[in-house]
């Protein structure tokens, strides 16, 4: 009985995650933007680093994934942990928009379907080395 209780929550929980990232940035209950005193590709690759090591995983009936795109040519990036289970699809659980905001600034845009803790997260991620997943 306890594992069917476990699989409805994944289930419930899962369909509270917006499909796309289009969806998640129109819908996200949870948002934070702010702006770093280093450019874009390299706020970009520290946040790709530190999502990679520390939030690749796999949970129960939920393979989760870092999806990166870094766009050179128009001063942009995205990044993406996405979840993907058979039931629900693919599902977008954190989107980070990295774009360059001139004179060696970057502007971060993080949207989050519902809880709001991995929004300051961000913030330090850009901060710290990314051997460390506190």
């Amino acid at each position: 009985m306890k594992v069917i209780g476990i699989l409805l929550a994944v289930v419930f929980l899962s369909g509270c995650f917006p499909a796309t990232r289009g969806e998640l940035r129109e819908t996200a209950a949870a948002r934070d933007e702010f702006t770093v005193q280093e450019g874009y590709q390299s706020a970009y690759r520290k946040i790709v680093s530190r999502m990679q090591r520390c939030n690749e995983s796999m949970w129960i009936g939920d393979a989760v994934s870092v999806r990166s795109d870094l766009y050179t040519d128009i001063g942009h990036g995205e990044i993406a942990i996405e979840g993907s289970n058979m039931l629900l699809g693919k599902r977008v659980q954190l989107l980070i928009d990295v774009a360059d905001a001139g004179s060696g600034t970057a502007r971060v845009s993080v949207y989050q379907p519902i809880n709001k803790k991995m929004l300051h997260d961000v913030r330090k991620w850009i901060a710290t080395p990314a051997d460390d997943c506190s």
